[in-house]
C-alpha cells in the first residue's frame, strides 16, 4: 500500500556535495514546482532545473498581473505572479533545490547502483557564458569583468561598433586596439554581413582575444548565410 505520509528532509543536508539526487525535475513552472513539493515531502532530495532566471512558468510570465480564477482554493482569483511566489516559497521551505539559468543537455545511463536501482547521469548547460569568460586571463580582474557586463548589456555600445561593419562585406575580424574603441580593447569581434535585396546587416560574435577563431568564423559565416536565405 502506498505511503502518503509527509516525510521531511533533514535540514542540515549538504546539498552542494550530495553523491546523487533522488529526483531531478526539468522546469520550475506550476507542474514542476508541484512535483518537487510532492517528492520533497517524501524525503527525496529534489533538484529543479530552470532555463529562465526565476520560477513560475507561463502563469508568471504570461499572466503576472492578470487574476486567474480557475485555480482551486482561490475563489476570488490569484495573479500569476502571486501564485508563482507562493508555490516557490512553499517548495523552498520543503528544501527543494533550484538551479536557474541552466538547461538539460542529456540523460545518460551509468553502471552505478543505489539500492539496486541504476543511477542516471544528468548533463546540464549553464545559460550565459559569463562564468566561462571569467576563467579567461583577459577577464581575471573584477574591473574587466564589470566592463564586459556593461558592454554586453548596452545596446548603444554594441550598435555603434557594429554599424561601422556595414561597409565590410564578408567576414570581418578585429582584435583589441583594432576596434578603435578602448572599451573593446580586451575583446575580439568576428562578424559577417547578411544581405537580402536592399536589406543588409551584420551578425557576429564578441569574445576573448584567445577565442577558437576557425570555429567562430565558420559559425558566423554559416549563420549569416542562413539569415540571408531566410530573408531572401
Amino acid at each position: 500500500m502506498a505511503d502518503f505520509n509527509v516525510k521531511t528532509l533533514e535540514a542540515d543536508l549538504d546539498f552542494e556535495h550530495l553523491p546523487y539526487w533522488d529526483v531531478v525535475i526539468v522546469g520550475a513552472g506550476p507542474a514542476g514546482l508541484a512535483a518537487g513539493l510532492t517528492t520533497a515531502h517524501r524525503a527525496l532530495t529534489t533538484l529543479i532545473i530552470e532555463a529562465k532566471d526565476s520560477p513560475g512558468g507561463q502563469p508568471h510570465f504570461l499572466y503576472a498581473d492578470k487574476r486567474i480564477v480557475d485555480i482551486p482554493g482561490f475563489p476570488d482569483g490569484i495573479t500569476g505572479e502571486e501564485l508563482s511566489e507562493r508555490t516557490y516559497r512553499q517548495a523552498v521551505n520543503a528544501l527543494v533545490q533550484f538551479r536557474f539559468n541552466e538547461e538539460l543537455q542529456s540523460i545518460e545511463d551509468t553502471d552505478e547502483l543505489h539500492d539496486n536501482d541504476p543511477l542516471k547521469r544528468v548533463e546540464i548547460h549553464v545559460l550565459g557564458q559569463t562564468s566561462v569568460l571569467g576563467e579567461q586571463p583577459e577577464f581575471a580582474s573584477s574591473d574587466k569583468m564589470r566592463r564586459l557586463l556593461t558592454l554586453t548589456e548596452s545596446n548603444e555600445h554594441l550598435t555603434e561598433i557594429l554599424r561601422r561593419r556595414h561597409v565590410s562585406p564578408g567576414v570581418s575580424i578585429t582584435i583589441g586596439n583594432e576596434h578603435g574603441d578602448p572599451r573593446f580593447e580586451n575583446f575580439t569581434i568576428v562578424t559577417s554581413e547578411y544581405r537580402a535585396g536592399s536589406l543588409a546587416g551584420v551578425i557576429g560574435v564578441i569574445g576573448p582575444t584567445r577565442m577558437p577563431y576557425e570555429k567562430v568564423i565558420a559559425v558566423v559565416t554559416h549563420a549569416s548565410r542562413l539569415v540571408s536565405d531566410l530573408l531572401d
